[in-house]
């Protein structure tokens, strides 16, 4: 049984694409969220699940495992059982390429977590809040290039993706 006091990553149960997020407080998850903790890798950090899992790649993934599965308006339903089911690239700790490639995932998603933060602080019409919108944009588009190199897609496979993303 999973302790939901740990740190977890939190999934929005009804979506349009994955959106998952880190939460550190120990507080115990309300309803419409799942929620996942590392079990096994105590190397693997929660941020590079995170990476993965908000990707264009895996959310295009998830389409067409589960379009089956979708609601009105394009939502799907992102249960625990079928997040689970999610190819998610081992990383050999003993290899220095991997370790870098993971910790570069790593480095980028705390980036957006922090400009997230910062962003939630300001006011919407705000020069900062557009300003720091383009700087989730770019690290946005950054963990998605990397999450692409991971998982070996050519530039045609990628285009595949990026097309069905601005669906």
């Amino acid at each position: 049984v999973m302790n939901c006091q740990k740190p977890k990553l939190i999934f929005a149960e009804d979506a349009l694409r994955i959106e998952g997020t880190l939460d550190t407080s120990q507080g115990l998850c309300q309803g419409g969220v799942y929620f996942a903790t590392l079990i096994d890798d105590k190397n693997l950090k929660l941020q590079y699940l995170l990476g993965l899992y908000n990707s264009r790649l895996l959310t295009f993934i998830f389409k067409c495992l589960y379009s089956g599965i979708h609601m009105g308006g394009g939502y799907l339903r992102f249960r625990t059982e079928y997040l689970e089911e999610m190819p998610i690239r081992h990383i050999d700790f003993s290899n220095p390429k991997d370790k870098k490639l993971h910790d570069d995932l790593v480095a980028l998603v705390e980036r957006m977590l922090d400009l997230k933060k910062r962003q939630a602080s300001l006011p919407k019409d705000s020069t900062d809040w557009q300003d720091i919108e383009q700087e989730i944009k770019l690290t946005d588009n950054s963990i998605d290039s990397l999450v692409y190199g991971l998982y070996g897609l050519t530039e045609e496979e990628r285009r595949v993706v990026e097309g069905d993303a601005e669906k």
